[in-house]
């Protein structure tokens, strides 16, 4: 049976609403779930959460920008661009999409797979 974070957090919670000490939570959990147990510091960090009058158990939502600018609509976008000039540069993509190098490059040679041959995008075969 796989436990999850929240679950987890659950336990934590209960066992600080029953007033035992971080050691305690860390020991009782240790002892239950073996390697499968969150470390010492996660339980100290989410005690202190809880101390501060946290209630939710889920992550929240953090704003900022996406892991990987890789997605459908850059794919999209990038091969518009091919299509209306097969001369187009990296750095001609780098600055119209503001994507970074290696995201053109993944996306060229990875997910449109073309080749750069006499200065013009073509699709590799």
């Amino acid at each position: 049976m796989e436990i999850t974070r929240e679950n987890f957090r659950a336990i934590i919670f209960y066992n600080f609403g029953r007033g035992l000490s971080q050691q305690q939570c860390v020991d009782e959990i240790h002892s239950t779930f073996g390697d499968e147990a969150p470390s010492k510091a996660t339980v100290y960090r989410w005690f202190n959460e809880f101390n501060r009058g946290r209630r939710l158990l889920k992550d929240e939502f953090k704003e900022g920008r996406p892991k990987s600018v890789v997605l459908p609509e850059t794919i999209d976008a990038v091969s518009e661009l091919i299509m209306e000039d097969c001369h187009v540069t990296y750095s001609e993509i780098e600055a119209s999409l503001g994507i970074s190098y290696t995201s053109v490059y993944k996306i060229l040679h990875e997910h449109l797979d073309v080749k750069k041959i006499c200065s013009r995008w073509i699709p590799h075969n």
